[in-house]
């Protein structure tokens, strides 16, 4: 969880979604022209459910995420200095 953006990870503990597993081959959209080559002796691990970023807004008092979260939905979340709200988009 320590890697994950603190919005994900936010989505990821409200769906019990924090266990990890190891893989051996580069994850769906892996580009090596700007990650590098994949390098199968590192050992790696994933989420078992991928979390994607669908957009992010940012001004001077807040700033609005867009997430879609494999099998769970797209969700809506807003941070500003007075709180953090999260809505599961229709």
């Amino acid at each position: 969880m320590a890697s994950a953006h603190i919005a994900e990870a936010v989505l990821r503990m409200l769906y019990g979604e924090t266990e990890i597993e190891r893989v051996f081959n580069p994850p769906q959209g892996y580009n090596p022209e700007v990650q590098g080559d994949w390098d199968d002796q590192l050992v790696t691990f994933a989420f078992q459910r991928r979390v994607e970023k669908i957009s992010e807004e940012r001004d001077d008092e807040s700033m609005r995420l867009e997430y879609r979260m494999e099998g769970c939905g797209q969700y809506s979340i807003e941070i500003t200095a007075e709180g953090f709200s999260i809505e599961k988009e229709p």
